[in-house]
């Protein structure tokens, strides 16, 4: 009740006896704001004869109530419902810059996950909170790659300086383009990077240790041969990234093909195949221990182009593999694998 403006006396260890069974209603809205309400027995008569609400996915202590859907559905059978009526379309690559906006054209890497939101009614970049129902949404491809997070590093050489001054520092000329300056590549844990020799550690943390000491738990980018720490994120900024938005998950497959538009413009068109899985219940831990797998590894692209502009993309990605199932069985409590066609 710490910083509580009106604390419910009925909270109050010393008074629970006082006022019986209590109830806690939590609930949010598609803005990203969380509200609570605390009955008692004693106060509210409808406490002594609460109506019976659906177990939630990740816990059977937290019940379910989804407001203005006669049915009272799950968030995750409301989110595989819309879901479903997507796929086994052909969908021509689009994206939603904001709510209450019309979807337009889009061209790019990134067209998959941005048309299924924007079919879905997500606005790009709209929230660090969860896409929809409580669910973080992810498309994938067979034999692609998928990225789960873009944490900025916050401690070491990147932490401290400024992008341009780091890339500057330890960025080096792009292959493709003479002009640029890039840092990317792929890093793997305890695996020296080829091109740069930076190997991807995490300090303070032993997966087999239960008690774990989170104050002291980094992970970074060191250079092989001294402890110079080139790109590092501290255990809190991995958590505000990781735990909040992904505590559930719903990765959906599509496939691409390319089309011909007005006046020959190529681009592409997506089809989701009804192939999903659903991660329920995850915590920054579980994702520690997917690194030390090498499940997930660290993918920047990080640029400054010959024209000067700078662009910023510290990916954290994993492969999609034949055992991709099982590969998210590291990084959730629980995974449910469903064909929606």
């Amino acid at each position: 009740l710490t910083n509580c403006d009106a604390p419910p006396d009925c909270l109050r260890r010393e008074k629970q006896h006082i006022y019986g069974k209590r109830i806690l209603i939590l609930g949010f809205n598609r803005s990203g704001e969380t509200f609570g309400l605390a009955l008692n027995e004693k106060e509210d008569l409808i406490v002594s004869n609460f109506p019976q609400f659906k177990d939630s996915d990740f816990s059977n202590l937290i019940k379910i109530y989804v407001l203005g859907n006669e049915i009272s559905s799950s968030p995750r059978d409301l989110l595989i419902d819309e879901i479903r009526n997507l796929c086994g379309i052909w969908h021509r690559s689009i994206t939603l810059k904001e709510k209450g906006a019309k979807p337009i054209p889009f061209k790019g890497n990134q067209g998959a996950g941005y048309t299924l939101e924007a079919l879905l009614g997500i606005p790009r970049n709209s929230s660090k909170k969860p896409d929809k129902y409580g669910f973080e949404i992810k498309s994938f491809k067979s034999d692609g790659k998928i990225s789960l997070m873009t944490p900025t590093a916050d401690i070491g050489e990147e932490g401290k300086l400024p992008f341009r001054e780091f890339m500057n520092l330890y960025g080096w000329r792009g292959e493709r383009h003479k002009d640029s300056i890039v840092f990317n590549g792929i890093f793997r844990y305890h695996k020296p990077n080829k091109r740069t020799q930076y190997v991807l550690d995490i300090s303070g943390f032993n997966p087999e240790n239960k008690q774990k000491t989170k104050e002291k738990i980094t992970v970074g980018l060191y250079q092989k041969e001294s402890p110079q720490l080139v790109s590092g994120w501290s255990f809190q900024k991995l958590l505000d990234s990781w735990s909040e938005k992904h505590s559930s998950a719903c990765y959906v497959e599509y496939i691409s093909r390319t089309f011909v538009g007005k006046n020959n413009t190529k681009n592409t068109e997506y089809l989701y195949t009804g192939r999903i899985y659903i991660g329920i219940g995850t915590q920054i831990f579980y994702y520690l221990n997917s690194i030390t797998k090498n499940i997930v590894y660290y993918d920047p692209g990080h640029e400054i182009d010959s024209s000067n502009n700078a662009s910023v993309r510290p990916q954290w990605r994993m492969s999609i593999r034949l055992n991709f199932g099982k590969d998210l069985m590291h990084l959730y409590k629980e995974v449910h694998h469903e064909t929606l066609l």
